[in-house]
């Protein structure tokens, strides 16, 4: 993905934000500047810890700290199985955007007005000039992680129970593909809802040493017989 020349935009309430480290307000500024060409953002995981030299995981907390304070919103890609392929971040909440070309008024004699970046931005009737929709282009995830969190969101403890089992598979020599990890996560939805059933699940697939989920209840048919029970290793996340 190309980096953007767009102006970046940190308005007041998140510049002053204590509750956000300052690698996730300079995060913000990074979205808003990506969400001029489309209206949202559709950088994963992995751009933005290159760009910032930092750790995928790292970057899932700083997406998760703009959610929890209301200034990102995030919306999951799924295609016609279920499958993720991509998301897009929108700007949330009332951010305070740029002057637009014909504006010749400085910020200090306007105010500090806001827009909202989907009002901005029609999402669903993007259009060029000869009425013909525009279909915006997705970042296809590229690492099982970036799977993982694009399905996980906001939800730590399951991206954490996720990226575990694929760390397991790691450790038995079975990795875990991009496709592998799409059809994990196509698998939790079919069978549950819930998402401590989920992490269940999970934790099962690990301490039996399975490739995959299977449902909890022991008389489901297409459960394997039960390996060697793995006792679960505590890992660095």
């Amino acid at each position: 993905m190309e980096r953007p020349n767009y102006y970046a935009v940190l308005p007041a309430s998140v510049r002053y934000d204590k509750q956000l480290r300052p690698a996730a307000r300079l995060l913000y500024a990074e979205i808003t500047a990506l969400c001029n060409k489309s209206g949202y953002c559709s950088a994963g995981n992995a751009y933005f810890a290159e760009l910032y030299d930092a750790s995928i995981k790292t970057v899932q907390g700083w997406i998760t700290q703009l959610v929890k304070g209301g200034y990102i919103s995030v919306e999951v890609l799924r295609d016609d199985g279920g499958q993720v392929t991509g998301r897009r971040i929108w700007i949330a909440g009332n951010p305070a955007l740029p002057l637009l070309k014909n504006e010749v008024t400085s910020p200090e004699n306007r105010g500090d007005p806001h827009l909202n970046f989907k009002e901005h931005y029609n999402r669903k009737n993007i259009t060029s000039k000869n009425n013909t929709p525009i279909v915006p282009k997705t970042d296809e995830p590229k690492t099982v992680e970036d799977v993982f969190a694009l399905y996980a969101g906001e939800d730590a403890e399951l991206c954490n129970a996720l990226n575990d089992l694929a760390a397991d598979r790691k450790d038995r020599r079975e990795p875990m593909t991009v496709r592998a990890a799409q059809r994990l996560v196509s698998r939790l939805d079919k069978l549950t809802n819930d998402r401590l059933i989920k992490i269940s699940m999970l934790e099962q697939a690990i301490l039996m040493g399975w490739k995959t989920v299977y449902p909890l209840k022991t008389d489901e048919r297409e459960r394997p017989e039960a390996a060697t029970p793995r006792r679960r290793e505590a890992r660095e996340l």
